[in-house]
């Protein structure tokens, strides 16, 4: 749990936005470095805030923080509308919007928060 919120804090503080990186390695163009990568990734990732709506969404679950809340109120529209844009998102961990919706939905209905859900 400190780690959470020590990582949710770093991301408030920094006004962390967007990851800044060049992936010249990607040559295939689809999005990932090439190399050879035995354990997994990485992801070329230029947006954070599904991560930090995720993070928001599951530090809430664990504590119901009203910051976590503001935070996934002020985003869910944006969230919510690349979620359920199936022609231009990738379900992929590039694109982790499903997991925090996903996530919140189940917080939302073990609350009985019916409006929330």
């Amino acid at each position: 749990m400190k780690a959470a919120q020590k990582a949710w804090d770093y991301l408030q503080h920094n006004k962390f936005s967007n990851i800044q990186r060049n992936y010249n390695a990607d040559l295939d163009g689809d999005g990932e470095i090439d190399g050879n990568f035995p354990f997994g990734g990485p992801y070329a990732d230029e947006e954070v805030l599904d991560e930090k709506f995720w993070l928001a969404v599951e530090l809430y679950g664990a504590t119901a923080d009203k910051k976590y809340k503001n935070f996934i109120d002020k985003n869910l529209n944006q969230i919510g509308t690349a979620f359920l844009n199936l022609t231009t998102i990738n379900y992929d961990w590039r694109n982790i919007n499903y997991l925090g919706i996903y996530s919140l939905y189940n917080i939302a209905k073990k609350n009985n928060d019916t409006k929330l859900a």
